[in-house]
Parts: C-alpha cells; structure tokens; sequence
C-alpha cells in the first residue's frame, strides 16, 4: 500500500516533464513560395536556383534549402523547426541573369509568398580602339555596368567590373568584346594610359553608353 502514492507521484512528475518538454520543442513550420521572372519581359524562368539559410542559434550551424523553379517559373520551400530556428538569408540565380546575392530577411510562422525578377545578362560591349596620335601604344580601359549598383540585392560580384590592358601600334585598330553584360542599362567606362602605381589605377577620360537587350554596342576610343 505505501508503494502507491510513490508510483503515483512518479507518474505525475513524468507527465509534467513530458508535457513541458513537448511545449519547449513546439516545431514552427514556415513555407515559401513563388515564382521566378524575366525582369524586363515578365516571362517565367525556369531552372532558377533558390536558396534559403536557416541559422541554428543554438549550435550556430547553418542548414539551407536549395529549389530550382519549374517551368511556370514557381518553387516552393518548407522548413520546419523549433522556435530559434527561422529562415534568415536567401538568394538566387541563373546561368544568363544577374543573380541576387545573399539578402537578409525575417519571414511569419505559416505560409509566405516571395516573388523574384530576375535581370538577363544578354548585352554586349564592343570596345573599338584606335591608335593613332599617341606616343603609347598601351591603354588600359574600366568598365562598370549600372546594373550592379540599382539591381536590389547584389553583393559586388566578380564581374561587376572589368579592368582590361590593352596594346595597339600607332595606325592600327583593334576591337575587344565584353560579353554577358545585363542589357537596358548603362555601363560606364574609364580609360587612360598611366601605368598604375600601388595598383592603383588613373583614368584621364570616362563617358557612358546604353547598352540594349539581345546586341551588340560599339564604343570607340581614339588616342
């Protein structure tokens, strides 16, 4: 009769601990979906590739979700976790487009909706140079598209600027092309031929030129 009471208050005690432990461990679902377009025409791009991070708090890992969108341009993304464990971070990209570096961003418990456009890089440079009056034959030539600067969330990528050296004879012409350049945009370009000192390059000349969706510019630099 005396064992009782102590099987009772062991089964209490045991209850209390599992119903506290399910309520610490509450797992929290969040799901994302939309879809991925063209920027300029508004088409649907299919084979995107979306990628959300989930930071651990606790253990400070990082897990991540990768999708790629169908050819309706959706995906769709769950993650399920307890509290400390939300989605953070998300970016994408494509072969062909101007991608979205790693944004910050806090989603609702539940269902949200995350569109992304997209911005091709379909244009092409022509830098046409022509040497004729200087007594260098060497020029070196910055180019930096617009796009990098006003397209929300890129992380300088590696291409946002090229710097070129460049020798032409005095008499002769040459032309050097700079390919996957996002179109409907400007790209400015510096040129000069000051060698660089510490790296550090001088531009005595700049100007700017729009440069059209799916062709080719030619900009011509006489010295």
């Amino acid at each position: 009769m005396k064992t009782i009471p102590r099987i009772l208050l062991f089964l209490l005690i045991s209850t209390l601990f599992l119903t506290w432990q399910c309520h610490k461990n509450d797992q929290i679902t969040t799901t994302v979906n939309g879809r991925v377009y063209d920027r300029v025409t508004g088409e649907p791009i299919e084979g995107a590739h979306i990628i959300f991070k989930v930071n651990k708090d606790n253990a400070g890992e990082i897990k991540e979700y990768v999708q790629s969108s169908g050819p309706d341009g959706a995906y769709s993304i769950s993650h399920t976790g307890e509290e400390p464990e939300k989605i953070k971070h998300y970016s994408t990209g494509k072969d062909g487009y101007l991608g979205l570096g790693e944004v910050p961003v806090q989603f609702n418990e539940g269902k949200n909706v995350l569109d992304f456009n997209l911005l091709a890089r379909d244009g092409v440079l022509c830098i046409s140079l022509q040497h004729h009056f200087s007594s260098e034959d060497s020029i070196y030539i910055k180019c930096f598209n617009n796009a990098y600067k006003t397209y929300s969330g890129i992380q300088s990528p590696s291409n946002s600027t090229q710097l070129k050296y460049e020798s032409v004879s005095v008499g002769m012409t040459k032309k050097i092309w700079i390919t996957l350049l996002p179109g409907d945009f400007q790209t400015y370009i510096q040129w000069g031929q000051e060698r660089p000192a510490n790296n550090v390059f001088s531009f005595n000349h700049q100007d700017s030129i729009y440069l059209p969706r799916f062709d080719t510019t030619t900009f011509n630099i006489i010295y």
